[in-house]
């Protein structure tokens, strides 16, 4: 099957003296360089208006008298573009800022959010020495869903999750679609995450709380014990756990996992010491080919609606990056608040998860 895209590379290099080193690369042949952003934009502090926060943010990125012309000029080459952004792990302070609103307002068209259409597939892009393994072909897609409710979550001051509706939303959410869903029995340990993912899984989809730690410069997931009562289990645990099962030579390659989908509060949120702390970083370096997490306390109303549409596009066309800014689109159409909120991590130059046979 041709790739009807274009890739672009965003990357933002290191700050070096007056600002942040700015690179567009097209087809991994045509780069424009030269541009840089200005450290005086930041701290970066959101208005109620995403959409006019959205502009500033593009016009920070791309604001630039060179990188606006060379905007320009892909944009004139080719409608439609992968967008991969690419931040420096020296430079992991702006992996706090939401990329996803980024918004062009342009003289000769209708303004569009760039990670909301089907043109611009939009994620941010970790690259590294791993391989990211082929494309699933094997059907059904077998999802782990492991929803973590510990007895005694009200004594962290967090909410009881209603496993039964959240099983019966993701039930409904896959009807008619080709997805074997299995549910890991309460508690819901790492340790039985674990012994799961070892009968073959592609998707994880995590349901709980999660938990960025300032102090100790980490993100926890708040899992459980043998006895179901809370155990917070930190990222360095969890990416050491799905490195090992990544690695497993006894597993086919087809059967290990691919996806990781972290439907819990604050599970993107980056360190502003090290680009690779923070939970959904952390899993892609662990070998994931991608994640998909939350960037800061999300609607359960917004978390249900995104998952059902991305999932559902997901399972028609297998491109991951494409599914995430189609169920964000789904999003800002219902007016449901966060559209933002979801950020995909990938180490997927074209975004292809899921595959066909007689396609590639």
């Amino acid at each position: 099957m041709t790739n009807p895209y274009a890739d672009l590379e965003i990357r933002i290099l290191n700050q070096t003296g007056a600002g942040y080193p700015l690179e567009l690369t097209l087809n991994d042949e045509q780069e424009f360089s030269g541009g840089q952003l200005d450290p005086g934009f930041l701290p970066w502090v959101p208005t109620a208006n995403p959409a006019a926060d959205g502009q500033r943010l593009f016009d920070w990125l791309l604001g630039h008298a060179k990188m606006k012309a060379a905007w320009a000029e892909v944009r004139g080459q080719f409608a439609q573009r992968r967008l991969r952004l690419r931040i420096d792990a020296d430079a992991p302070e702006l992996h706090a800022i939401p990329w996803e609103l980024l918004r062009e307002v342009a003289e000769d068209a209708a303004p569009y959010d760039l990670a909301a259409t089907t043109a611009t597939p939009f994620s941010r892009y970790l690259a590294g020495r791993w391989q990211p393994g082929s494309p699933i072909l094997q059907r059904p897609i077998r999802v782990l869903v492991a929803i973590a409710n510990p007895q005694n979550l009200s004594d962290f001051g967090l909410q009881a999750i209603d496993v039964a509706a959240e099983w019966t939303a993701l039930q409904n959410a896959l009807v008619g679609l080709d997805v074997e869903l299995i549910q890991l029995p309460q508690p819901c340990t790492l340790a039985t995450i674990e012994d799961a993912l070892k009968k073959g899984v592609h998707v994880l989809h995590f349901i709980g709380h999660g938990v960025y730690r300032a102090q100790q410069q980490d993100a926890a997931l708040y899992l459980a014990d043998d006895a179901n009562r809370v155990q917070p289990v930190v990222d360095a645990d969890i990416a050491a756990m799905l490195a090992r099962q990544l690695a497993d030579a006894n597993m086919h390659n087809d059967d290990k996992l691919r996806l990781v989908f972290l439907a819990s509060c604050q599970t993107a949120a980056r360190s502003p010491a090290d680009a690779f702390r923070g939970l959904a970083p952390r899993l892609v370096q662990a070998g994931v080919p991608a994640v998909l997490a939350m960037q800061d306390l999300v609607p359960v109303d917004t978390a249900r609606a995104f998952a059902t549409t991305f999932y559902r596009q997901l399972l028609q066309h297998g491109q991951v990056d494409l599914a995430t800014n189609e169920a964000r689109s789904h999003l800002l159409t219902t007016k449901l608040a966060g559209a933002s909120i979801p950020v995909l991590f990938m180490r997927l130059r074209d975004g292809a998860l899921l595959g066909k046979r007689g396609r590639i």
